[in-house]
């Protein structure tokens, strides 16, 4: 059965190059506050000083009245640099989180959910993946005691921080019930652009986020698993080889799942992983490779990986 699901703009980060100090006393800071869950003004990061952007906005799980109150006040935000010549600088959308929460009855199954998402869950063209499980932190841990937000201690992150798709369970921004949170993470103002259209605080407004949360999803997500038969054929040389025994068979599902367990891969992404950095390792040795380099160096992850339907959240 389908369940229910909210899309919003998780997360939003707007440069200026106007003053602190003249965003504080010109801008309907109040009304603004009413329209989002979190809304602060700062001074923008080094980086963003050397584009000449000064103050930064952020914004979290914002309204469109949010928006429209925001774009009766763009003015405010833009900053004309200069007297002989003036140059204006227009503020910048640098950073955005597109986001879709899945709704549960109850924590238990929300946590399973986003688990098993995470086992068949890759990012194409990309082997940056990463599984942080907060229970191997302790430090992380207690500070997450006692937050509402967060549910069970894993985060699956896929792909770079300029675009990574990232998915755990948590209370929804939303209505605060349980879900599995998945949220597009793009960073940079070309790049937000280039993958949403949005350019400006206009743009907001008329947005269709589940159409460009689901038309991303479709391009660059896939569910697959391991295929631990192909894996465990390779690993013990018969992966040419077409009958075996019950004993070998066996055999062959055993050695799969030792070298799963030892290297703590779990899904088609921890595979890709754990085989990229094998040829980085084996082409930084220096002297004579060894037969178990020039097979590796040979094999590519997906020789082991088989698609699987889209797991229906």
């Amino acid at each position: 059965m389908k369940k229910n699901q909210g899309y919003s703009f998780d997360r939003i980060r707007i440069l200026s190059g106007q003053q602190l100090k003249i965003l504080h006393q010109k801008l309907p800071k109040k009304m603004l506050e009413n329209e989002c869950d979190f809304f602060r003004l700062s001074p923008a990061s080094e980086m963003a000083e050397k584009f000449n952007f000064i103050s930064s906005i952020e914004i979290v799980n914002p309204s469109k009245e949010f928006f429209r109150l925001l774009l009766k006040h763009e003015k405010i935000l833009f900053y004309f640099k200069g007297i002989i010549v003036s140059k204006e600088i227009e503020p910048k959308i640098s950073y955005l989180e597109i986001a879709r929460d899945t709704f549960y009855q109850d924590d238990h199954e929300a946590i399973e959910t986003s688990s098993e998402l995470g086992k068949t869950l890759r990012k194409k063209w990309s082997s940056n993946n990463f599984n942080y499980d907060a229970r191997w932190d302790p430090d992380v841990a207690e500070k997450k005691r006692g937050k509402t937000k967060g549910l069970g201690d894993r985060t699956w992150y896929y792909g770079s921080k300029k675009f990574q798709f990232v998915l755990y369970p948590r209370r929804s921004k939303i209505n605060r019930q349980p879900c599995v949170h998945e949220e597009w993470r793009i960073s940079g103002a070309t790049n937000i652009k280039k993958k949403t259209g949005i350019n400006s605080i206009a743009d907001f407004i008329e947005f269709d986020i589940k159409k460009c949360f689901e038309e991303m999803n479709q391009k660059y997500m896939v569910h697959e698993e391991i295929d631990r038969i192909k894996l465990g054929k390779w690993i013990l040389g018969w992966d040419r080889r077409r009958k075996f025994t019950e004993d070998e068979m066996l055999q062959i599902k055993i050695q799969a799942g030792l070298v799963c367990r030892h290297r703590k891969i779990e899904s088609a992404a921890d595979l890709a992983n754990h085989f990229k950095k094998e040829r980085n390792g084996i082409k930084a040795k220096k002297g004579r490779k060894s037969s178990l380099d020039h097979k590796i160096l040979k094999v590519s992850y997906r020789k082991f990986v088989v698609p699987v339907p889209y797991y229906n959240i």
